[in-house]
């Protein structure tokens, strides 16, 4: 449990430095480094909040970014990659 809340902490650091990052982009860069920090903080904060369930907030994987998000920034990806 406490490893993997550390993780997720980390993860979530990750996630707001990205978004830092992506304040110095323009255009499709910029949307697209934001999402990438909003899926990644997801991911961090579903982690780091293991050990912190009520019985209604759902489960961990209710928190985790849905796979239609992950669709959406794999697409966004792969557009800036044909730039």
């Amino acid at each position: 449990g406490k490893k993997v809340i550390s993780a997720g902490n980390k993860i979530k650091s990750a996630g707001k430095s990205i978004h830092e990052l992506s304040m110095d982009q323009t255009g499709n860069m910029r949307r697209t480094l934001g999402n990438v920090s909003e899926f990644v903080y997801k991911v961090g904060e579903a982690l780091a909040g293991i050990d912190t369930l009520e019985e209604d907030e759902g489960s961990v994987a209710d928190r985790l970014p849905t796979v239609n998000e992950l669709k959406k920034l794999y697409k966004e990806i792969q557009k800036l990659e044909k730039l």
